[in-house]
C-alpha cells in the first residue's frame, strides 16, 4: 500500500510551534507586568459625603431643575437658604435654613439639612413648587 505525501501546508504545519510561541510570549508579557515598578500615583479616593454630614442632620441632593433660577457660584461650607414658591402665589415660603452646601457641580447641589427641613423639601416639590436658592454673607 502507497501512502501519499502529506498536503498539510501554511499556517497547519506550524500550528504546535505557533501555539507555543504565544504561550511563551504571555509568559514573558506577564513577568514583565509584574517585575516592573509602578510608579503611577495612586488615585485619591474621594471622601464620603456621610462623614461631612452632622450627627443630627441628612444630606439631600438637590438638581437644579427643581430651582428657579441657576445657583450662585456655590462652594463647599457655604451657607444657603432655600425658599418654595409657585408663580400662581405672591408669596414664598422657607423650606431650609442655613443649609450647608456639602457639594456642587453643574447640575445639583448636596446640602445639609435638619430632618425637618429634608421633609420640607419633598413635600414642596411634590406640590409644585421651585425652589429659590439665597447665598448667605460668610461669617
Amino acid at each position: 500500500m502507497n501512502r501519499l505525501p502529506s498536503v498539510t501546508t501554511g499556517v497547519r504545519r506550524y500550528e504546535s510551534v505557533l501555539r507555543a510561541a504565544l504561550a511563551s510570549a504571555g509568559i514573558v508579557l506577564a513577568l514583565v507586568s509584574m517585575l516592573l515598578p509602578r510608579d503611577a500615583p495612586a488615585a485619591a479616593t474621594p471622601a464620603s459625603l456621610a462623614r461631612l454630614v452632622a450627627p443630627d442632620a441628612v444630606a439631600v441632593r438637590v438638581p437644579h431643575g427643581w430651582l428657579a433660577a441657576p445657583p450662585p457660584r456655590l462652594a463647599s461650607g457655604d451657607r444657603v437658604d432655600l425658599l418654595a414658591a409657585r408663580s400662581q402665589d405672591r408669596a414664598a415660603i422657607s423650606v431650609a435654613g442655613a443649609a450647608r452646601i456639602l457639594a456642587a457641580d453643574d447640575d445639583a447641589l448636596v446640602i445639609e439639612v435638619a430632618a425637618d427641613d429634608a421633609a420640607a423639601l419633598a413635600v414642596a416639590r411634590a406640590g409644585g413648587y421651585v425652589l429659590v436658592v439665597l447665598l448667605r454673607p460668610a461669617p
